[in-house]
């Protein structure tokens, strides 16, 4: 509802609507400032960001109906994309009546932060066995940082986000050296912290995978582009189009 939009993001929004009059209105028919504040609104809360393999945002839509599924931190499926389709997939087993659940936010954060970050956007507390319960990603992240002597804090999360920022700055310097080496940290605890399937750690997989590729330490790098293939055939689908175009990557590097 525009009502319970604060008064921060709904500045935001009349600005951008107060855009589209001055600069288009003369050329197109478009509904008036009420109905405008109404429509963003809706696709703030409903609109699905379009990711690419590696998780580039790459567009925005809205899908009226996977915008009825709810939300979990325990998902029970995975939304890809194929072209302008959104596609549905189970990454758990499902019995007949069980609820179709996905995860509106980044699972990696803990749960206080999740419902903090689920307030701010969708205006609701996540209540799923997940969050009822001490967080089981933050148990499974104390055990990975244990055996490094690491004291365990909320910190440690946002490391992992300091370092994969990192790694985009190493790549844009073109350093693949530097990039592999903050991406084999990541992997280590993202293939431990998300939920099996999850694209955060396939991407992470197709990211290094590549890199491997790219500086021609093949065997290394068809082996980490496996594992993000494993991931990739559940959640996209084993005839995707990415999954197509990994295997010709992959069939390349053996030749």
């Amino acid at each position: 509802d525009v009502e319970d939009v604060d008064n921060e993001k709904r500045e935001m929004t009349e600005v951008d609507v107060a855009g589209l009059h001055r600069f288009y209105s003369k050329h197109l028919e478009i509904p008036d400032h009420k109905d405008l504040l109404t429509l963003f609104s809706q696709v703030a809360c409903n609109g699905f960001t379009i990711e690419d393999d590696e998780l580039s945002h790459i567009g925005t839509a809205v899908y009226p109906d996977v915008a009825l599924i709810n939300h979990s931190c325990l998902p029970s499926v995975i939304v890809t994309y194929d072209g302008t389709s959104a596609d549905v997939r189970a990454v758990k087993d499902m019995k007949h009546g069980d609820e179709v659940l996905i995860s509106y936010i980044d699972l990696l954060y803990p749960t206080d932060d999740r419902n903090n970050r689920l307030r701010e956007s969708y205006y609701f507390t996540c209540e799923c066995q997940e969050c009822k319960s001490r967080s089981k990603l933050m148990e499974m992240c104390e055990q990975s940082l244990e055996h490094m002597g690491a004291v365990f804090d909320d910190s440690n999360i946002y490391m992992l986000h300091m370092m994969y920022q990192a790694m985009g700055i190493c790549l844009y310097m073109e350093d693949p050296e530097g990039a592999i080496s903050y991406g084999e940290k990541i992997i280590k605890h993202y293939s431990k912290l998300y939920p099996p399937y999850s694209l955060n750690v396939s991407s992470m997989y197709l990211k290094l995978g590549r890199l491997y590729m790219g500086l021609e330490k093949y065997s290394t790098g068809i082996s980490t582009l496996k594992k993000a293939m494993a991931i990739m055939e559940v959640a996209h689908g084993k005839n995707h189009l990415y999954l197509t175009e990994l295997r010709k990557e992959m069939a390349k590097g053996k030749k």
